[in-house]
């Protein structure tokens, strides 16, 4: 549910840049654009200060809620 990938390719950032600028490995973040992973939210926030973007730009809020609501149905 996050955007991740859009936003490091948009930055021209592969994933070894993104995983040593975050102190993680390279793994993590392939894990974390595939969905297989979620980062912690202190992960979050660092991802959000490194590559200069907001929370709301990250995370697709709209995907996960309509993913909430097909499970409530």
């Amino acid at each position: 549910m996050l955007n991740l990938r859009a936003i490091r390719k948009r930055k021209k950032l592969s994933q070894q840049d993104l995983a040593t600028l975050l102190g993680v490995s390279q793994i993590a973040i392939s894990q974390y654009e595939r969905g297989t992973r979620e980062p912690n939210i202190e992960t979050l926030v660092l991802i959000c200060q490194k590559m200069d973007i907001t929370i709301e730009e990250l995370i697709d809020f709209k995907s996960i809620q309509e993913k909430l609501s097909k499970k409530i149905r």
